[in-house]
């Protein structure tokens, strides 16, 4: 079930019938394309909560039993099969639901609302993981570049990966395109907004 699940949230991101886009909508933006900050904030709880549960889990268990290389290959594949889940969504025509919300949002509200004080923890937490993240890609490239083994690799076509690249490259442009939107919008708006 833990490898299904990034396919299933890239699905419950990639609705196809009105109903379901509707959905979406109004589970991530307000009626006037505002954030739901509430509820924002309270999955950041859920998430942070379950972390920490699972942090003290794996320090008791590592205090008795150490990982094996095994279990540490299966959580980075599964965390790798979230992010290219999920990232890969947005260069898809899947995920036109997704970007076309993306693009509605108020980023003059959200730039706002990132910058009271309720969401303090919330940009602590933001500055920790993006930290991890840049040693976490230094570490692995460095590990990749020492251990390349080519017998542990999965086989994939060759139509496969032109397709990841292809996702990649329309994933790029439409960061590019939905960041350059939301700074125009905060540099129309002026200082109101910061």
């Amino acid at each position: 079930y833990e490898m299904a699940m990034p396919w299933a949230i890239r699905r419950s991101l990639s609705p196809s019938t009105s109903e379901g886009i509707a959905t979406l909508r109004s589970t991530l933006l307000q009626e006037d394309n505002r954030i739901q900050w509430d509820r924002f904030l309270q999955l950041i709880a859920e998430a942070s909560t379950k972390q920490q549960s699972s942090d003290n889990i794996n320090r008791v268990s590592s205090s008795t039993i150490d990982e094996s290389p095994k279990q540490t290959s299966n959580n980075d594949a599964k965390a790798t099969a979230m992010s290219d889940a999920i990232s890969s969504l947005l260069g898809s025509t899947r995920g036109y639901t997704l970007r076309r919300t993306l693009s509605d949002l108020d980023s003059i509200d959200l730039i706002k609302r990132l910058l009271s004080k309720e969401a303090r923890e919330l940009r602590l937490k933001v500055a920790i993981a993006l930290s991890g993240i840049r040693d976490k890609k230094k570490k692995d490239y460095t590990l990749e570049l020492e251990h390349k083994d080519v017998n542990n690799l999965r086989p994939v076509s060759e139509e496969s990966l032109a397709l990841k690249r292809r996702q990649m490259k329309w994933k790029r442009k439409v960061m590019f395109l939905l960041l350059s939107q939301h700074m125009k919008k905060q540099i129309k708006a002026g200082p109101i907004a910061w």
